[in-house]
């Protein structure tokens, strides 16, 4: 970091710990499944003071084995979280329910749009280490796709009952700073959201949507 960017960092860490403190929360779980902005989310929330843990492959395997010790204890150690194991099954719940001070965000995106970003993602031949590809991935894509929308009703059905402590956003199709920076009790940078992992666009569809 430049020393200019230094300050800007400290100075919003001390507004994070503020809004934190007014909000009555200590944490913000980033719940939305791969492939609907969570880096774009993440790079925000860095952005606005906030200790982040994102993608951990160690974490996401051992959730996937039913080993939750080393992920709830990451979970002590940082107050922003996006992408696996965050983002996988019903995770959610138990940390709905260990951390009660916790706000979850929910990220989302139209369905058609997130399965052809997870089938790139996660068909053999895409970058991602081979042992997370999902080789059968065309004979699943229906089913993949049902599971994606049944979990998001699972989670908003949740929360329904606790506004305060969620939120949707949908960071591919455009919204930002306007919806999350209220939600967490935060001013609104001047800089743009930010947008990475751009996914190239056919001609005959819609503006590029965002990856991960």
């Amino acid at each position: 970091m430049t020393p200019r960017e230094r300050t800007v960092h400290a100075r919003n860490v001390v507004r994070k710990r503020i809004a934190m403190a007014r909000g009555g929360y200590d944490r913000v779980f980033g719940i939305g499944a791969t492939k609907t902005g969570t880096s774009s989310f993440g790079v925000a929330m860095e952005r606005l003071g906030f200790r982040l843990l994102g993608w951990d492959a160690p974490l996401a395997e051992q959730y996937q084995r039913g080993e939750l010790t080393r992920v709830l204890e990451a979970a002590d150690e940082y107050d922003a979280f996006e992408d696996m194991p965050w983002g996988a099954g019903d995770l959610y719940v138990l940390l709905a329910e260990r951390f009660p001070k916790a706000r979850f965000v929910l990220t989302v995106r139209d369905s058609a749009s997130w399965s052809k970003s997870h089938e790139r993602h996660y068909s053999p031949g895409s970058p991602i280490p081979e042992r997370f590809w999902i080789r059968d991935y065309a004979d699943r894509r229906e089913a993949l796709v049902a599971e994606y929308e049944q979990r998001n009703a699972a989670i908003r059905e949740l929360f329904a009952d606790q506004p305060q402590r969620f939120l949707t956003i949908d960071v591919c199709g455009g919204e930002g700073w306007e919806k999350l920076c209220p939600f967490l009790g935060l001013r609104i940078p001047d800089a743009p959201f930010p947008v990475v992992n751009i996914t190239p666009t056919p001609k005959a569809e819609p503006p590029a949507s965002l990856d991960r």
